[in-house]
């Protein structure tokens, strides 16, 4: 990441250096300019803060610029959460773009074009010399309401039958958020009076961007619950013994790991049971470790391994399919040295085995 030779400077509290997002009703052309030409140049466009809530004379944080959109009446920024400067520095040491004047640190409120400052640049240079280990998948809530949007899994018995023969859900989806990162886990919950429940998982494949003036993300989904199997949030809360309130009113908020660890446990129940009642007793036989006729046993095992897949890539595996190279396992999973090969079985009535080997390179 190389920095372009000018950046902004703002005033706005922690709330608004995390959240990545502001937006002011003031026209920002100079520096909506300098982002533009630093992005057709391949040049990242970073941002410095002051704290307009505590010191607005010290810089406390920076980031760089994903967006800026500006017209005559307002200009809305965003940009990745912000990184804390391990040292503060005055806001003098700033010179404004457009002079070389130095920035006066009375200024409360601001957004200002400036040069970069040297300082600025040895961050990001130490940074790529000694780059951080990769950021484990985190887990995000999708919420669904079909009453407002009855054109998402319009035929449900289509997206089942896909995903039992591997075919995923492609879709994008409304998100407030701009934290969801490409490769996280989504788990999609259905609201409403009816059917209300986590049925629905996968990966984001796209983070939030603007679609039409919409911010949205990309969803691959390749595991589903029949209509009436969802899992329920008081389901979750209580195989989780989670005493904080778990109220999430938008798509993209972060399921905490407890949570997520139910959500798992129940929905291996679920693959293990689903279909259960569609196949009638005369056709049930011992036949390996799903208790059913093939084409039953086939789509039970196909979902166990969407699900063993999700749970491993969510935690920051690389995850690779051998089912079709008959070498006596399904999934070949790797986290830096370490080696799993994994056999999968789906079992109807007791979720799924996991049977596998850890080896050491």
């Amino acid at each position: 990441m190389t920095l372009d030779d000018r950046c902004m400077y703002a005033v706005f509290g922690e709330a608004v250096q995390k959240e990545g997002r502001f937006i002011i009703h003031r026209n920002l052309k100079s520096c909506a300019d300098a982002f533009e030409d630093a992005k057709s140049n391949g040049l990242s466009f970073a941002i410095l803060f002051a704290d307009a809530s505590y010191d607005s004379s010290t810089l406390v944080s920076w980031s760089i610029v994903s967006n800026i959109l500006s017209d005559d009446n307002q200009t809305t920024v965003e940009f990745s959460p912000a990184t804390p400067l391990t040292t503060p520095v005055s806001v003098s040491k700033l010179k404004k773009a457009a002079d070389g004047a130095p920035i006066s640190t009375g200024i409360r409120r601001g957004q200002i074009l400036c040069d970069t400052p040297s300082f600025l640049k040895r961050i990001i240079l130490a940074k790529q010399l000694s780059p951080e280990k990769p950021r484990a998948a985190v887990a995000y809530l999708f919420l669904w309401n079909p009453k407002k949007d009855s054109d998402s899994f319009e035929d449900y018995d289509k997206v089942l039958r896909n995903a039992s023969s591997g075919k995923s859900y492609t879709t994008r989806w409304i998100c407030p958020s701009i934290k969801p990162k490409t490769g996280d886990l989504a788990i999609v919950q259905r609201t409403g009076n009816t059917n209300n429940g986590v049925f629905a998982m996968g990966h984001v494949t796209h983070a939030p961007f603007d679609d039409s003036g919409t911010r949205v993300v990309g969803l691959k989904l390749d595991s589903f619950l029949p209509i009436g199997s969802e899992i329920s949030r008081m389901e979750i809360v209580k195989a989780a013994n989670y005493k904080k309130n778990w109220t999430p009113m938008a798509s993209g908020n972060i399921i905490p790991d407890q949570l997520l660890d139910a959500i798992r446990s129940l929905w291996a129940a679920r693959v293990g049971r689903s279909n259960t009642e569609q196949v009638p007793d005369s056709h049930t036989t011992a036949g390996g470790a799903g208790f059913g006729n093939p084409e039953d046993n086939k789509e039970v095992e196909t979902a166990a391994i969407a699900f063993v897949t999700n749970m491993y890539e969510s935690k920051g595996w690389h995850v690779k399919s051998v089912e079709n190279e008959r070498c006596g396992f399904d999934l070949i999973c790797s986290n830096g040295e370490t080696i799993e090969n994994i056999e999968v079985k789906g079992i109807r009535g007791d979720g799924f085995v996991k049977q596998g080997q850890r080896l050491f390179s």
